[in-house]
């Protein structure tokens, strides 16, 4: 019993306890960009530079990594990447998704680390299971909101005036939960392959797949089933039973759910149904104003890109000109703010160039034809092979999605990718003095988390500037000027000291309107403007916003217009 908890307390175990048990169930109402998550994973990165650092000022040995094509690929990627960052055509909104970035590439690094030291198995195990119990409160969570309406937000309930509301458990997003539930799935494998009862891990499948089922997002079911099928092809002659078990029952249980449904008049399968049809009114065709925009973003982009994080600013105008130039081939109740393009591949080839694009396209592809390889050419032997099919689930919700900006889904990106790199056998040695490692490693961490550190305390005054905002001005003014201080680059403050100064009447909050401009692009920014440009007698200016609004967001032009001018806690975009 000793042995196992002095085991259950090493360093490798917590951090991966940490990085893959605890992160996705954090819920912090309100911080914007998933700003609590990426902060727990950089703390983490942070800590463990700091403790290699240390330790490696008594040990001078050497340390050796194998570097193979993958990480080439992962590492030209950021390299482009920066490179796009210094050709932005607007820094601040790039410096702050770069920001936003760099825990990612230092988590790559620290999983190769591991995974090429003697702890490789030990955390490759402590991660999945990790996963496992994360996936597995998750699933429950959500269920808890289905059945008993727990936890559910009163926006989702007035949405869906049915029995059936989707479920988010901590993500905030059905698709977001559906995505981490699903890309989740090789963990819970993992962890069944290990297990002395892979009844029980067959049971947190079906629990995860009816999570996913009730989140309707209908990519995640279609990779769903293709993982765990893969998953029954792939398993070993001993766990083949459970495995094939779990997925009759995840059938079942979605033809059950989903007929029920069908009956009871539930409005998401009525929309299910509808997107096998190709009418105008299709669901599939949803998302027309969002490709075609975002394919006339990437004509435009050119070879270096618009620079990182510029889609979200320049959608809205592409919109407009989508809108214009397709009249009778738009419903205007489906126009929306975005901040991503529901594609990976093509927001990557937008905002850091073709290059990036095809590199970031080759990747996914290597990643997800060697995953699938090595795990079929290992028939199971190793508990940890369910890990090669990661690349291939992150890939078919890049072409679709974007779990690339969602940090619980890049968590476990870099996990697989950095697992199917070290389980490669050719590549070329690099050694090099670990105190040389770790210091560099250091100072490159501690350099890039100080402006984050004043990125989140900027999100922070935010979130307690929103709390009073309508009750208390003065209190209210303090947190969003102190945002503003904290970090200049942050629209939220911005957005919301402006709106709070129109709501009081005073001209000074058109300055802080116009200037969240610069670091975020909104139909609420434009209803604002429009309204405080009038109230202020500045009649041609108003005209002008009515004009973006007429042209990009035609939706908001009806009666009653003017209700949509709320403060929306920075989610216009979403």
């Amino acid at each position: 019993m000793t042995g196992s908890i002095k085991e259950n307390l090493k360093g490798h175990v917590v951090v991966a306890f940490l990085l893959f048990g605890l992160t996705p169930l954090v819920k912090i109402g309100g911080m914007p960009g998933f700003g609590v998550p990426r902060f727990i994973m950089l703390a983490v990165v942070a800590a463990c530079a700091v403790v290699g650092c240390a330790a490696a000022a008594v040990r001078r040995e050497e340390a050796r990594v194998r570097l193979t094509p993958m990480d080439g690929f992962f590492a030209v990627f950021y390299a482009l990447y920066l490179i796009s960052y210094m050709a932005s055509v607007d820094a601040g909104v790039s410096f702050t998704a770069v920001l936003n970035e760099f825990v990612f590439p230092a988590l790559y690094v620290l999983f190769r680390v591991l995974m090429s030291g003697s702890v490789a198995g030990s955390f490759c195990r402590a991660a999945a299971l990790s996963a496992a119990f994360a996936a597995l409160a998750l699933s429950l969570w959500g269920q808890l909101q289905y059945f008993f309406d727990i936890d559910v937000p009163g926006s989702l309930k007035a949405l869906f005036k049915t029995h059936h509301f989707p479920v988010i458990a901590s993500l905030g997003n059905p698709n977001f939960l559906a995505e981490v539930l699903t890309l989740s799935l090789p963990s819970a494998a993992v962890f069944m392959n290990q297990s002395r009862r892979p009844s029980a891990a067959a049971v947190l499948i079906v629990l995860m797949g009816l999570t996913v089922f009730l989140t309707y997002s209908r990519l995640a079911w279609f990779v769903f089933l293709l993982l765990l099928s893969l998953l029954v092809l792939g398993a070993p002659v001993g766990k083949k039973k459970p495995a094939a078990a779990a997925l009759g029952l995840v059938v079942a249980l979605w033809a059950g759910f989903f007929t029920y449904h069908s009956v009871t008049g539930s409005t998401k399968t009525a929309r299910v149904v509808k997107s096998f049809s190709l009418a105008s009114g299709s669901p599939l065709l949803d998302r027309a104003v969002i490709y075609g925009s975002s394919l006339a973003m990437l004509r435009d982009a050119g070879f270096a890109g618009m620079g990182p994080g510029m889609f979200g600013q320049r959608y809205l105008e592409y919109q407009g000109d989508f809108i214009r130039g397709h009249p009778r081939g738009v419903d205007i109740k489906r126009l929306v703010d975005l901040d991503h393009a529901h594609s990976d591949v093509l927001e990557t080839g937008i905002d850091s160039g073709y290059p990036a694009m095809a590199v970031y396209a080759l990747l996914l592809g290597a990643g997800s034809l060697a995953g699938l390889r090595r795990f079929f050419r290992g028939k199971g032997r190793e508990p940890a092979d369910p890990f090669y099919l990661l690349p291939l689930g992150f890939t078919l919700f890049s072409l679709f999605a974007f779990p690339f900006f969602i940090p619980q889904s890049r968590l476990i990106f870099c996990l697989g990718f950095a697992f199917l790199a070290a389980r490669r056998g050719r590549g070329v040695d690099l050694r090099a003095g670990r105190r040389l490692l770790a210091c560099a490693a250091l100072t490159t961490v501690l350099c890039f988390a100080w402006p984050y550190g004043r990125l989140m305390l900027s999100n922070f005054h935010y979130i307690r500037g929103l709390a009073f905002f309508g009750r208390d001005f003065d209190r209210a003014f303090d947190r969003f000027g102190r945002g503003i201080a904290a970090y200049p680059y942050n629209g939220l403050n911005y957005f919301s000291m402006g709106a709070l100064l129109l709501n009081a009447g005073s001209p000074a909050g058109l300055r802080y309107m116009e200037e969240s401009r610069r670091f975020m692009s909104s139909s609420s920014t434009a209803l604002y403007l429009a309204r405080g440009y009038r109230g202020h007698g500045r009649d041609e200016d108003a005209r002008r916003w009515d004009r973006f609004i007429r042209r990009n967001r035609p939706d908001l032009l009806p009666r009653g217009a003017g209700e949509k001018e709320v403060i929306d806690g920075g989610r216009a975009g979403e």
